[in-house]
């Protein structure tokens, strides 16, 4: 007769396979969470006044990416600056038409373009932020071959993961002029960090280790693609614009980011008061600082102070 097994290994035995279980169900999770459910533009950019034609531009894995291009106005000399656009987790372009109508009305041309797994765009396996990188290097591309765009004129704008992947770009290429970076966030292992907290995920031993399958299920380690790095090797002048009570992605993330730049790099930080990470679009006051940035880097205007603080003007 069999002898029978001791409680105590079966008692291990049924931990380690409710884990293993528990496991597999959050990877599968994660792997879910990596494909946001697609939000469809609720604004236009012909409802704040801009013609535009919708184009279709393709990922370099062949996934067809929406988006809208937006001609420099009537009057403008030709060919006119641009800004390929780049908007945020689990967003569109709709979202920033509030903050671009006013740089399109100075004179600029826009590529607002919806990463894969967004929007209009094709799904995709997952999306991430080398994937944002990507997805807005072929704007750029787009923008490059258009009769009408001054290819040495180019710049890009992102918000949030839109922003920070704006930051990974200019690190990987010099035919940017500029970069507009709003509520960029400054290292995705502390980011990952955050939301375990608040979803009372212990980070050592199992948010530890969802990080390291994140960084395997992109293909990168976090610390080369984290903003706070890439700006280092960033190839053009950076604007760094941040909400004081981003409750998002912190300020501490901005300055993080800003003071890690190299000594000789051109990159500003402004940060607005009374103003929270979905917000910053509805701020008049940042109109005028991008455009400021823009006229100098694509014009040769007056560099700006290193760091402003200014307050958010009343609704």
């Amino acid at each position: 007769m069999e002898a029978a097994m001791d409680p105590w290994l079966i008692g291990c035995l049924a931990v380690v396979g409710s884990l293993l279980v528990l496991a597999v169900a959050g990877l599968v999770l994660i792997d879910v969470g990596f494909r946001p459910d697609r939000v469809a533009p609720d604004t236009l950019p012909s409802d704040l006044g801009m013609a535009y034609a919708s184009v279709e531009l393709t990922a370099v894995n062949g996934k067809r990416l929406a988006a809208w291009y937006i001609p420099a106005p009537d009057g403008v000399r030709r060919p006119a600056p641009a800004l390929a656009v780049l908007h945020g987790w689990g967003s569109n372009s709709a979202q920033l038409l509030p903050v671009v109508a006013p740089l399109h009305r100075a004179g600029y041309a826009l590529l607002m373009v919806d990463s894969r797994c967004h929007g209009g765009s094709d799904r995709d396996t997952f999306a991430s932020m080398p994937r944002f990188a990507e997805d807005l290097a072929a704007a750029v591309d787009w923008l490059r071959t258009e009769p009408e765009i001054d290819r040495d004129r180019i710049a890009i704008l992102g918000h949030s993961l839109g922003a920070s992947a704006s930051l990974l770009l200019a690190s990987r290429r010099s035919d940017l002029v500029g970069v507009v970076a709003i509520s960029a966030f400054a290292d995705p292992e502390t980011t990952m960090r955050r939301f375990m907290e608040r979803v009372r995920v212990p980070y050592r031993p199992i948010g530890w280790l969802v990080n390291r399958y994140v960084e395997w299920r992109i293909g990168w380690r976090f610390r080369d693609i984290a903003p706070r790095n890439t700006i280092r090797r960033a190839q053009a002048p950076v604007l760094l614009l941040h909400g004081e009570t981003d409750r998002v992605v912190p300020v501490s993330d901005a300055y993080a980011i800003h003071a890690n730049r190299r000594t000789d790099e051109d990159v500003s930080l402004i940060v607005y008061t009374r103003c929270d990470h979905d917000s910053v679009d509805r701020i008049e006051a940042a109109a005028p600082h991008i455009l400021s940035f823009l006229a100098r880097v694509t014009g040769g205007g007056p560099r700006p102070e290193t760091h402003v603080r200014e307050a958010e003007p009343a609704a």
